[in-house]
């Protein structure tokens, strides 16, 4: 099974349990967290070059988690219909 944005979200998940409201200061611990997993998934593609598939796979994630951060904290201010007007489209979906 692929590693994909899902999987971050849950290492952001359970940062959020342990850290509460403070877990978007460890975006960089999940990261960290992230590439390890993803180097372990990649090991069994028979693939060389981890590096460049990081990078690729960050860069097209990391928008995506610090998008799902705002949401889950603008919808915890009740301010998720703002949000998600027609001002704010993500250029993206989470499947």
């Amino acid at each position: 099974m692929p590693f994909t944005i899902k999987d971050v979200i849950q290492l952001l998940e359970k940062e959020s349990a342990i850290r509460g409201v403070e877990a978007y200061r460890y975006v960089s611990k999940i990261l960290k967290e992230a590439k390890e997993l993803h180097r372990q998934y990649f090991l069994t593609t028979g693939k060389t070059d981890h590096e460049q598939s990081w990078r690729a796979f960050k860069g097209n994630n990391l928008e995506r988690l610090l998008t799902h951060i705002l949401d889950k904290e603008v919808g915890a201010l009740g301010l998720d219909g703002i949000w998600k007007s027609t001002h704010f489209k993500p250029t993206f979906t989470y499947a």
